[in-house]
């Protein structure tokens, strides 16, 4: 049987979108008055560092900076398509190579383009770049550098961590850059502009976007479940409790670690019970008493302590641990980037062949899409700034950018809207992909990341609270309450 993608329930995110643009216009005069004194279905088919990768860079741990204020040039000129002439010599004068760290990717074929586009970027401009392909959890590492003021001039962000850097002051704005290209080939999606901008000024440089989808065995579904994806949370249950044969097969692989991967399945669920973790004025969404948030909580906890149909190792994953759980046929299904699904097709053709990709199973609120954005940032100290910037440009000028998505294609989903009707994505299979591409949500949603958010996102409280709620057996309300209280007191800290 060959994969394909049933639709679920796609909630418009034009509202989203123009509470952005009213935060956006809020913020910016509560800053003002500060400094005068006043008071659906996802699928994409390779992973990289973070989100569904077993390389995650991990979480920083610097304590919070007031985000910086400065201003950057704002022109939104047509850039040439053709490759940026970069200069031999830094701003500084300086000749050694720019250093770039990257994680390496769950498929290794993403993190070889990356740095292939780098070297041919060298071969042009007599620039040399020393690409670091990081193993492992090198957060610690990082973190280190970055204290002690000796970072590589570009590292890889996750999403959030794009903001993250912002907020502690790190990361170089970029807007010139951006402003130079985000109007070409139909221009960049709007969750990718929210996820790298703050007040109109960009902190990113952004390389890829995710949608993530419900991977499911569909052989296993057809014999117990008449080939339906059970659509809702009661239908994941009931199916998945008669699908579970432990210790051989269990039915989901809900992500539990201080990961990445359990911020992107707690979220994706909490948007299914009604629940966001900020508003659009870019303020704390949840509540001391969240209800939605608690009812997720219910539900992940039943699922793994009384259906138990949940693998028991899933409180020790990391961002490959899912991965690796449904390639080694140890679970029915579970929520990733098509990282999954790539992996399958270069090393396991028949049982890519019986997957099946699904829109999140629909809650009270309904089932939405999910999406993120991968970048990576530029260090504000960084004394090659010019040169910098122009293998920056490289990797995502249009021409060398159409490139490496279709060489990588279904990897990810591009940033270019008009690269989704490359012919690439004309296979049915990705007609749900480029739904999600076109109307999922951002993480961060209903607004950009904000510092507060970017901060106790990168720091894994929400992983804490899972491993809390089973590890230590705390009931959801007071797993919950001690997460509220921490996060918010972060949220605070920016306020």
């Amino acid at each position: 049987m060959s994969a394909f993608v049933r639709h679920g329930v796609i909630h418009s995110t034009k509202k989203f979108y123009g509470g952005l643009r009213m935060f956006r216009s809020r913020f910016s005069r509560r800053s003002a008055l500060r400094l005068l004194g006043g008071t659906a279905l996802t699928i994409s088919i390779s992973g990289l560092t973070a989100a569904c990768s077993s390389q995650s860079a991990g979480a920083p741990t610097q304590a919070p900076q007031a985000t910086p204020t400065s201003a950057s040039g704002t022109s939104a000129a047509a850039a040439p398509t053709q490759a940026p002439a970069a200069q031999s010599s830094s701003s500084s004068g300086a000749s050694k190579p720019i250093t770039i760290w990257y994680g390496l990717d769950y498929l290794q074929g993403t993190t070889d383009t990356l740095k292939q586009q780098m070297a041919d970027f060298t071969k042009k401009s007599n620039v040399a770049v020393d690409f670091v392909v990081k193993s492992g959890s090198w957060g610690d590492q990082l973190n280190a550098a970055v204290q002690a003021g000796t970072p590589p001039d570009v590292w890889q962000s996750y999403d959030y961590q794009c903001q993250y850097w912002n907020a502690q002051g790190q990361a170089l704005d970029v807007t010139s850059l951006i402003n130079k290209y985000q109007g070409q080939q139909g221009g960049f999606f709007p969750y990718v502009t929210a996820t790298i901008g703050q007040n109109g000024h960009t902190y990113a440089v952004p390389l890829a976007v995710n949608t993530w989808p419900f991977h499911a065995r569909q052989d296993i579904l057809d014999k117990e479940n008449n080939g339906k994806f059970p659509d809702t949370w009661d239908a994941q249950e009931q199916v998945g409790k008669a699908i579970t044969n432990a210790p051989k097969l269990y039915a989901y692989g809900w992500t539990m670690g201080k990961t990445n991967d359990t911020n992107n399945h707690f979220i994706g669920t909490l948007w299914t019970f009604g629940g966001k973790l900020q508003n659009e004025d870019g303020t704390f969404g949840l509540k001391a008493n969240d209800d939605a948030a608690i009812s997720v909580l219910t539900l992940a906890k039943k699922m793994y302590s009384t259906d138990k149909m949940l693998p028991p190792s899933v409180v020790q994953w990391d961002d490959g641990g899912n991965n690796n759980a449904y390639q080694g046929e140890q679970i029915a299904w579970t929520s990733n980037a098509l990282s999954i699904y790539g992996w399958l097709q270069q090393h396991k053709p028949d049982i890519a062949k019986v997957t099946s990709l699904n829109s999140y199973p629909k809650g009270p609120a309904g089932s939405f899409g999910q999406v993120d954005v991968w970048g990576v940032t530029v260090w504000k100290k960084t004394p090659q700034q010019d040169n910098v910037l122009q293998a920056m440009e490289w990797w995502i000028d249009p021409t060398h950018y159409a490139d490496r998505i279709r060489t990588l294609a279904p990897r990810f989903t591009p940033m270019y809207q008009g690269l989704l009707d490359d012919k690439v994505w004309d296979n049915q299979i990705f007609q749900g992909v480029k739904q999600i591409a076109k109307t999922g949500r951002i993480m961060a949603y209903a607004a950009s990341p904000q510092a507060g958010y970017s901060t106790f996102t990168t720091r894994f409280l929400i992983g804490e609270m899972m491993q809390n709620l089973i590890v230590k057996n705390t009931s959801p309300q007071d797993a919950y309450s001690q997460f509220y209280q921490a996060a918010k007191a972060v949220y605070d800290q920016y306020a």
